[in-house]
């Protein structure tokens, strides 16, 4: 067990990462977001894990002893084949690798139904997805699956190593594209942009857990990128780390201002929900984190967390009612001024939400008990 993996954390986390890290995992994993009993059986699982390497990080002692390689393992861990172990030895040389990118990407918000970032991919849907279009990988080259098939066996989809791209599409030949042929990847709605094309449309797969995959890519890119050719290099290292904080604060930037420019539009006091004066300061704040070495780790969760609460609101109008959302809203001690205001609003959005359900039930009641009364049909 690595608990800097189980946590998505790096060597170096400081005590306030491995604290926020593990409170962001502990949301993640809760048994009571997962309905079926299967799914609540591998979140216990999960948390499990999640307990057990925060044992070990959160004393310093136990730590110490972890890091000193007293309880790292030693051996070939089984599945890994030469060139995946080759790629995580690259990955770790560099500043963000593909997996460290996506687990940042998916670890704020709620559980994608298609989209599994490893080592949440159900073991069904990677077993069908390799022996569809793996090209030879194994279970632990795979970083993340997109299943695009309307059964849910993934046959059709795509696949995502540390070296490539892999994709099927419904009565199509398997193909893969390496990530040193993509020169950036955006989603438009269901569709995945590569280099300004469409590269797929996965018109089953929910808007907002494409554009969360893309945005963990173009953060792995954006890595991959600012390293070049000087990627084993110190310098070359922490550049990328503040390529990908500074890229995450302008994400965050945008989503903020979009909100507060929906919140313009609604009738006093709607300026008043978020403080603009505080907005500014913070983020100002959060930008010379990002640059920071010693900061950057922090700010990421930070801003994550500040991009997750900004997609609420198209959530929250699909339903309201989800009993998950009581998790995401619920106030933490660790919060910042600004992320208690963005929860506040969110509560505001969804009680809002449910009254105008209720009234419109109501109103449809009243109407039904009328036509049933006067006979009308």
């Amino acid at each position: 067990m690595d608990p800097y993996e189980i946590l998505g954390l790096r060597p170096q986390a400081s005590a306030q990462e491995i604290e926020l890290a593990y409170k962001g995992r502990r949301t993640q994993y809760h048994p009571d977001r997962y309905i079926d009993p299967e799914g609540a059986r591998w979140a216990t699982g999960k948390m499990q894990e999640v307990n057990a390497a925060y044992a070990i990080l959160s004393d310093s002692g136990r730590k110490a002893q972890y890091d000193r390689g007293a309880g790292r393992p030693t051996a070939t861990r089984s599945g890994f084949s030469q060139k995946s172990q080759a790629a995580a030895a690259s990955a770790d040389s560099t500043t963000l690798s593909l997996k460290q990118a996506l687990t940042q990407a998916f670890s704020v918000g709620l559980g994608c139904r298609r989209v599994f970032v490893a080592p949440n991919i159900p073991l069904a849907k990677l077993t069908g997805a390799l022996q569809s279009y793996g090209r030879g990988k194994g279970v632990r080259d795979i970083v993340a699956l997109v299943d695009t098939t309307m059964m849910g066996g993934a046959r059709e989809g795509l696949m995502l190593t540390e070296e490539e791209l892999l994709h099927k599409e419904l009565m199509q030949q398997p193909g893969a594209l390496p990530w040193s042929h993509v020169r950036e990847i955006e989603a438009l709605k269901e569709k995945v942009q590569i280099n300004g094309r469409t590269f797929m449309e996965c018109t089953l797969v929910d808007a907002h857990e494409i554009k969360r995959l893309c945005e963990g890519v173009a953060g792995f890119l954006a890595s991959r990128q600012q390293v070049g050719s000087n990627q084993g290099q110190r310098s070359e290292q922490r550049s990328s780390k503040s390529a990908a904080a500074v890229a995450l604060h302008e994400t965050a930037k945008t989503e903020i201002v979009k909100l507060c420019r929906m919140l313009d539009e609604v009738e006093p006091p709607g300026h008043e929900l978020i403080d603009r004066d505080h907005v500014v300061e913070y983020f100002e704040l959060l930008r010379r984190a990002a640059h920071d070495p010693g900061m950057q780790g922090l700010a990421e969760q930070e801003l994550k967390l500040i991009i997750g609460l900004t997609h609420l609101p198209q959530i929250i109008i699909a339903n309201a009612r989800d009993e998950r959302l009581a998790i995401l809203l619920a106030s933490q001690d660790t919060d910042s001024p600004l992320v208690q205001q963005l929860r506040a609003l969110m509560r505001q959005m969804r009680d809002f939400a449910l009254h105008e359900a209720a009234q419109a039930r109501e109103q449809e009641q009243r109407r039904a008990r009328s036509d049933a009364f006067f006979g009308r049909r």
